[in-house]
């Protein structure tokens, strides 16, 4: 990361400031170790903005550690991890209203393997199957691991090499 990611964030948060997007803008880091976020945070909240602010940060937290989750503005733990392990069920649904109470966000992610899950296969039920799992927790959301990450043809087939039928997307090209 050093010091080209530095000088890059201090610029970003100069054109953001300039724009008046400061405060809408949210750093996010996907599936990272516990080391590699924290070295991350370490550097974005090193860098302030006119009013002496640093950027509001996300990230996927695999095991919850107190430590990441307090630090960031949206903790998202994938939909499996909320289970007796890694993540209790009840001590997942007591932060996400703690979080909620101090203005911070708490979202549910999904991806490839879910089941239920949000795939064009998937039966309509599991669709709301996981809304309601999300609204039980008292979470802000969901988060899918892909928006428009369209295969060659999509129109034509939404099959992929890698992964589930549909995981790639949850719009259409063109829709």
């Amino acid at each position: 990361m050093g010091r080209n990611m530095e000088h890059f964030l201090k610029n970003y948060v100069s054109h953001l400031e300039d724009k008046g997007w400061f405060d809408r803008v949210i750093l996010a880091m996907d599936e990272r170790s516990e080391e590699e976020m924290e070295a991350a945070l370490n550097l974005i909240e090193s860098i302030w903005d006119k009013e002496g602010k640093a950027l509001k940060t996300g990230g996927y937290v695999g095991n919850f550690y107190p430590q990441l989750r307090e630090r960031l503005f949206v903790v998202t733990p994938h939909i499996s991890n909320i289970c007796d392990k890694p993540i209790p069920f009840s001590l997942f649904r007591t932060v996400a209203g703690e979080r909620r109470s101090q203005g911070k966000l708490t979202d549910l992610y999904g991806m490839i393997a879910d089941c239920p899950g949000i795939f064009s296969m998937s039966d309509p039920g599991e669709v709301a199957w996981t809304i309601w799992y999300v609204a039980f927790y008292g979470t802000n959301g969901s988060v899918k691991w892909a928006y428009d990450a369209w295969c060659e043809k999509p129109l034509e087939d939404n099959a992929h090499p890698y992964f589930e039928v549909g995981d790639m997307l949850l719009i259409y090209p063109g829709m």
